[in-house]
């Protein structure tokens, strides 16, 4: 999260820290059941069941490309919440 303005010398920077890194960056190399379990098992939860709510994290997920990738055969996403 930038807290100021980036200057020149930050972008380039961070250009040159993405061109040493960029090949092994990839998002969301934890499948959902893995991030479930590790935030149930460290911390309390309750159970959140609204349709709306439902509807709206299941469009992120579709209208998201990479994710929308990652479902197989054009699976609909099951949400748990």
């Amino acid at each position: 999260m930038l807290t100021k303005e980036a200057t020149p010398e930050d972008i380039k920077k961070w250009k040159k820290i993405y061109k040493v890194h960029h090949s092994s960056m990839f998002p969301n190399r934890k499948i959902g059941s893995e991030v479930d379990s590790y935030f149930k098992s460290r911390y309390p939860y309750h159970v959140y069941n609204n349709t709306n709510f439902k509807k709206a994290v299941e469009s992120n997920i579709i209208d998201n490309e990479y994710s929308r990738c990652k479902l197989l055969n054009k699976i609909k996403p099951d949400i748990k919440c």
